[in-house]
């Protein structure tokens, strides 16, 4: 499984709280915090599908975005991951 980085985990526990987005939504709750133009929120959510962590769905010329692995399956591996990392 692929690390995310901050932004991209930051993006997924959106999701992951929302289930299901469009890039406007998602865009509308990360503003106040990130700041980020629609435009890198809709690359953050394309780099995540290109990882196999979001879902693409096109529905009457709308792209929503659900996600593909849960919070509850990414965060204990990468709590392994980490504890791997400070071993080496």
């Amino acid at each position: 499984m692929t690390k995310l980085s901050e932004a991209e985990l930051k993006v997924m526990k959106i999701l992951w709280k929302h289930n299901e987005l469009t890039s406007r939504e998602m865009f509308n709750l990360l503003y106040d915090d990130t700041q980020w133009s629609i435009k890198t929120v809709r690359t953050m959510l394309k780099r995540l599908s290109n990882k196999d962590i979001v879902s693409i769905n096109i529905d009457k010329e709308e792209f929503t975005y659900s996600f593909l692995i849960n919070e509850d399956e990414y965060i204990p591996h990468m709590e392994l991951y980490s504890m791997v990392q400070n071993d080496l």
